[in-house]
């Protein structure tokens, strides 16, 4: 065996990975609003002293900062930054400028690599979000941050319309590593504001493979066989969790 080709498999894979999730990160986001970073510097909540410069929004993170951005509504938010050193971004939503508890799952963490980079947020998955509540911003360690660029994507209205969008981002949301993932996870949903699951969409569509198979190869072949549609079904389905695992991994 060939210890050194195995060796590489996993690093390229790895960085496979790495660089899709920094291309989607830096792609456009169709249908955002550009924000003027000036037009809502007066109205921004921090939890230490800010700043307009010509770059954008400036504040230093001696140890933790909180930022509430005045702008409800934002179902996903794109932003432009520049940090000094290693920079651990959380994300989420709040009311007013009352801090969440920003360790609490489900978490949402980005880490920020020093210099400048864009990052995607979608508060859609986020913990008790409505667009009735201001995006949440927690940076901790680095040094300095700016931000110099937001553009949002406004969640449509009517809570129709704002319910199926969130509930269509939760089926797809990624799924979140971290050492307390093994305690955390829940079973995938489906339409998570009625409380379907995944697995209860993929088990009616078992028995109509299966059931629904079987009684029509008895109606046109009059015989009963119903362990290859049984088959059939169960790797299907098996197949079709599969792939929506590995979407959202």
């Amino acid at each position: 065996m060939d210890i050194g080709r195995t060796s590489r498999e996993p690093r390229r894979r790895s960085a496979a990975a790495t660089w899709a999730a920094l291309l989607l990160a830096v792609a456009p986001l169709p249908g955002a609003r550009e924000v003027s970073i000036p037009a809502i510097f007066g109205q921004v909540g921090a939890t230490a002293p800010t700043r307009l410069t010509a770059e954008g929004l400036a504040f230093d993170v001696r140890d933790r900062v909180a930022i509430f951005l005045p702008l409800p509504g934002t179902a996903v938010l794109q932003m432009d930054y520049r940090v000094t050193g290693t920079v651990l971004l959380t994300w989420g939503s709040a009311e007013g400028t009352t801090t969440p508890a920003p360790h609490s799952p489900p978490w949402h963490h980005q880490v920020l690599k020093p210099g400048a980079g864009r990052v995607t947020l979608d508060f859609r998955t986020t913990s008790r979000w409505t667009p009735e509540r201001v995006p949440f911003l927690y940076f901790e360690g680095g040094d300095g941050v700016v931000l110099t660029g937001l553009r949002i994507l406004p969640a449509p209205g009517g809570r129709e319309a704002w319910t199926t969008e969130r509930d269509e981002a939760l089926r797809w949301a990624p799924i979140r590593i971290g050492h307390t993932t093994i305690n955390m996870l829940d079973p995938p949903t489906w339409k998570d504001s009625e409380g379907t699951f995944l697995f209860d969409v993929l088990g009616v569509a078992f028995l109509l493979l299966a059931v629904g198979g079987s009684i029509a190869w008895l109606a046109v072949r009059r015989r009963w066989a119903p362990g290859r549609f049984l088959a059939v079904a169960d790797v299907g389905i098996s197949l079709a969790g599969n792939g929506v695992f590995l979407v959202r991994a």
